[in-house]
């Protein structure tokens, strides 16, 4: 799971590199100790109580709409088949 994780910034790294005007100009250094700020502000919210509990609520929230999105996405099945079948 680490190893794909890892993968993933690599590539987006690779990708924002060669997308760059100015491949070579590019400040390495820059660019890992900004990686390494995200890092911390990572591990930080995800280890402090408060954030586990905002996480809790935002997957809370997002299990809500797609419950709600597989109920209203069944509603319009079911009431185009009943005006297909009334015909």
């Amino acid at each position: 799971m680490i190893i794909q994780g890892v993968l993933g910034i690599l590539a987006l790294i690779t990708i924002a590199w060669s997308m760059s005007e100015n491949e070579w100009k590019v400040n390495l250094y820059n660019v890992m100790v900004r990686l390494a700020i995200q890092f911390i502000l990572a591990a930080v919210m995800l280890k402090l109580p408060v954030f586990k509990e905002i996480f809790q609520v935002m997957s809370k929230v997002a299990v809500s709409l797609e419950e709600a999105t597989k109920a209203g996405g069944f509603f319009c099945v079911w009431l185009s088949w009943r005006r297909f079948t009334s015909l």
